[in-house]
Parts: structure tokens; C-alpha cells; sequence
């Protein structure tokens, strides 16, 4: 129906264009006319589609971007909650081996898996990586075998620099990333603020990660301090 009713209009546009230079017009003459009449309306069709399309395409990004910022929400308030969550998950990290970028002031690797969540530093069981610290410090943990990985607990320091640890990623591999800096990693958790000094934190990974190792990392070329790292897996029966 829109294209008859464009070419009727095209028809008293052409007759009424030609009506003084062109008395009588024969059908060849007009046909032609019809034609480019219409091929002129086609592109103008066409056109207002694609203006209706991109319409529909952006009201359905405002509506993707509304939902993902729900769904972001949403899984910031429960990254901090400890609740329930925690039942039957045990730590399997105490006591294993752990290393670290660079090591200062005596807080070796091991420190953040003695079984002593102590943010004081001077009781010696904190970590800390060199001062200046090396361009994206980490530290990580081998837990011995692979686990089902659902959160991991962290303690920061609070008698001094806790503002340190800040933006930070807790991050599963099955390889060690400590010797293939290429080894594929799961993202277990980003971290995007600044943990109060002296606080102790479980933060629950967007979904399990099997892995073997866990890693610690840090963007910021600020030392690294951890004054405690438990990994909750469930329990096994």
C-alpha cells in the first residue's frame, strides 16, 4: 500500500513538473519518470527503516546496560557477606607452599598462610613485597591439588599502609603462574575499592574455579602486604 501510494503521488508530481514543457507526455516518457520517482521513495524507505532499526537497537542497550548494572549491584552486596555462605566450606591454604613477586622487611610469602590472621605487622605474620614495589606485585598460594575454589578470606594490615591494598584480583590457575606467566587463569574475584586497614574479608568468587594455585595481584606498583589468606573450598565427604 505505501509503495501504490508513492507512485500516485510521484504520478502528480511528474505530470504537474512536465505540464508546461512536456503538453502530452507518452507512456515511455512516463514510465520512466515513474521509475526514478519511485527509486528516489525506495531510498528514502529505506532510510527511515534504518533510522527505525537503530532506535529499536539503542533502546535495547539502554535496556542491556540497565540490567547489567542491576545484575552488578547485586553481586557487589553479596561479595562481602559471609552469612551462610561459608557453611561447609573448610580452608585448605594453611600451611601451604607460597611465594610472592619480591619479598621486604622479612614478611616472606608464608606469613599469609601460617594460620594467624594478625594485621598488626610487628607480630610478624603479614607479608610484604619489595618497597618501591615491582610493577604489578603478587602473591600466591599451591594448594597441593585441585579444588573447587568458592571464596577466599583475606586480612589486611592495620597498624600501618592499609590503604595499599586496593584494586586488587584473586585469580585460580591449574598451571602455576609463577613459573608460566602465560598460564590461563580463572577470575575468581576483582576487588575494585580499597579494604579497610585491619579488616578481615570473605569474598566469594562469581562462580566456582577449579584450580590449583591462587593468586593474589595487583595492578598498582605499590608493595603488597597480606596479613592473612584462607581458601574455603567444600568440604569433602
Amino acid at each position: 500500500m505505501g509503495c501504490l501510494l508513492l507512485l500516485l503521488m510521484s504520478l502528480l508530481v511528474i505530470n504537474r513538473e512536465f505540464a508546461w514543457s512536456h503538453p502530452v507526455l507518452n507512456s515511455e516518457q512516463l514510465t520512466e519518470e515513474l521509475m526514478k520517482m519511485n527509486k528516489k521513495f525506495e531510498a528514502l524507505e529505506e532510510r527511515m527503516n534504518l533510522s527505525n532499526e537503530i532506535g529499536k537497537l539503542a533502546t535495547l542497550g539502554e535496556k542491556l546496560t540497565e540490567g547489567i548494572l542491576k545484575l552488578t549491584n547485586s553481586t557487589n552486596s553479596r561479595w562481602h557477606s559471609t552469612g551462610d555462605r561459608s557453611a561447609g566450606l573448610i580452608n585448605v591454604a594453611l600451611n601451604k607452599p607460597a611465594r610472592q613477586s619480591s619479598t621486604c622487611c622479612g614478611g616472606t610469602a608464608s606469613r599469609a598462610v601460617d594460620g594467624h590472621a594478625d594485621p598488626n605487622y610487628s607480630n610478624m605474620h603479614c607479608t610484604a613485597t619489595s618497597d618501591p614495589g615491582n610493577p604489578g606485585p603478587w602473591w600466591r598460594v599451591d594448594l597441593l591439588e585441585s579444588y573447587e575454589v568458592r571464596a577466599v578470606t583475606i586480612t589486611n594490615r592495620r597498624d600501618c599502609c592499609g590503604e595499599r591494598l586496593r584494586d586488587f584480583y584473586v585469580e585460580i590457575f591449574s598451571e602455576d603462574p609463577a613459573g608460566n606467566p602465560y598460564a590461563t587463569s580463572t577470575l575468581c574475584y576483582h576487588y575494585p575499592g580499597t579494604m579497610p586497614g585491619g579488616a578481615t574479608q570473605t569474598l566469594y568468587c562469581l562462580k566456582p574455579a577449579w584450580g590449583r594455585y591462587v593468586r593474589i595481584k595487583k595492578p598498582a606498583s605499590v608493595p603488597l602486604t597480606l596479613c592473612g589468606v584462607d581458601v574455603l573450598v567444600p568440604a569433602r565427604t
